[in-house]
């Protein structure tokens, strides 16, 4: 159970969406009619603990991490010179 992040009620799913089948996204409601606040929330499955009986080689996505141009030559982007303070020129 969701408790409303306003007022801490109790809240409810409305109706939800399949996105994929391991993400669905879900509607709420604030059960307090003072409150009444309505928000989306995400559910999605995240890692299986033990595999189905039925299916047992289902895997879940695997998604690649992407990097920016460049990095596969070893070149550093604007972005971490400037988070590690860059080399100054001498002087």
């Amino acid at each position: 159970m969701m408790k409303c992040p306003v007022c801490g009620s109790r809240s409810f799913v409305r109706t939800s969406e399949e996105l994929t089948p391991t993400v669905r996204q879900l509607y709420y409601y604030c059960g307090n009619i003072a409150c009444s606040m309505t928000w989306k929330s995400m559910l999605s499955i995240v890692a299986v603990i033990s595999p189905s009986g039925i299916s047992p080689e289902f895997r879940l996505p695997h998604i690649e991490e992407t990097k920016p141009p460049g990095h596969e030559y070893g070149q550093m982007s604007l972005l971490d010179l400037c988070r590690d303070g860059g080399d100054d020129p001498p002087a």
